[in-house]
């Protein structure tokens, strides 16, 4: 069994479009399980706009909306992109009185005067765009109940991307893997098992039924775990990974706890 990662080492921003493309939304059609949500929403917070977008390198892309007839806007132009700058909820209850934002284009161009906006945020940590509401008229009110409810929308949206993901991956891989002889193993971003083909069965001497959702800290021997977890978040905080460009053996261990190079 061999890993080869990619050549690419990645700064904050970089990571994000990456996690950005994985996911394969910006500038995809609307869905219908996403727009029910852009709705509920806004219904629920009682604003005449909702939008979900997916922030990219230069335009912020519209993959679901009430109210607002655009497919794009210039990423400089929007609100979403302090969220996802900080990776926390933004909310202004008056754009117009306030010295941040009264000459921003939503504010000047759309007359915008309230936005309140949560991250869609990835299991690695990554804001790819985020879930808000917006009106025309200031809303000095939005609670805390509110904000909250936001936050958990946003986190069930993000969970369809990452479920949509997911199953993309596995309707590439399952052809494959069921004649592969080879163990193929892929997780999320967390490190938790997410495919887990009849090779990895043999190998490991582990059924797929008890290894999807464990982390692959199951594979690993004990003592070499905590090196392997400080590796993991190393390449994860944007340090170039020691395995960049080539393959290497490792030493995994199997269900009974004997280990083997692979």
């Amino acid at each position: 069994m061999s890993f080869v990662e990619s050549p690419h080492s990645f700064g904050p921003e970089s990571r994000r479009l990456a996690s950005v493309e994985r996911y394969a939304v910006f500038g995809s059609l609307p869905e219908d399980d996403l727009d029910k949500i852009t709705s509920l929403t806004a219904d629920v917070l009682q604003t005449s706009i909702c939008l979900l977008s997916i922030v990219g390198e230069t335009d912020i892309w519209i993959k679901s909306q009430i109210g607002l007839d655009a497919a794009s806007l210039p990423r400089a132009d929007s609100f979403c992109l302090t969220v996802v700058e900080t990776g926390t909820p933004l909310i202004v209850p008056d754009a117009g009185a306030d010295l941040q934002f009264r000459d921003h284009p939503m504010v000047r161009d759309f007359g915008m005067r309230f936005y309140a906006g949560a991250p869609l945020t990835a299991p690695d940590g990554s804001s790819i765009g985020t879930l808000c509401v917006l009106d025309r008229a200031p809303r000095p009110g939005f609670a805390d109940k509110d904000l909250s409810f936001l936050q958990q929308v946003a986190a069930l949206a993000m969970d369809r991307i990452e479920r949509r993901f997911v199953n993309r991956i596995s309707d590439i891989l399952v052809p494959f893997a069921h004649v592969a002889h080879q163990a193929l193993i892929t997780t999320d971003a967390m490190g938790r098992i997410t495919f887990w083909n009849e090779g990895a069965e043999r190998m490991f001497g582990c059924p797929q039924t008890e290894a999807i959702g464990c982390t692959v800290d199951m594979i690993v021997p004990e003592r070499l775990r905590a090196a392997h977890r400080e590796g993991l978040a190393r390449v994860a905080s944007g340090a170039p990974s020691q395995m960049t460009g080539r393959a290497v053996e490792v030493l995994a261990m199997r269900r009974d706890g004997s280990e083997f190079p692979a």
